[in-house]
């Protein structure tokens, strides 16, 4: 027959005291929520990076191309006033 195989490194015999398991809860509470946490602010950083990514695409898409001509600028049509006469 085998053995049971136990899923504790601890042998049997050695029980916590209730300080070392509160010692232990709290860490293993600690350690969970940093992972949280952890897995919380990447899948933002994917989200937010690929939302400003796909953006500047999905505007370039449903609005088209932008003509840009430029203005013409005439030497007659100009709002330039010398201050003096001489100049």
């Amino acid at each position: 027959m085998s053995e049971p195989t136990r899923t504790s490194r601890a042998p049997a015999d050695k029980r916590l005291t209730y300080q070392q398991w509160k010692r232990r809860k709290m860490l293993r509470l600690a350690r969970n929520w940093v992972l949280f946490l952890a897995g919380c602010a990447a899948v933002v950083a994917l989200l937010t990076g690929g939302i400003l990514w796909l953006l500047p695409k999905v505007h370039g898409l449903l609005a088209g191309p932008k003509v840009c001509a430029a203005s013409r600028c005439g030497v007659m049509g100009s709002s330039f006033a010398p201050v003096e006469a001489a100049i």
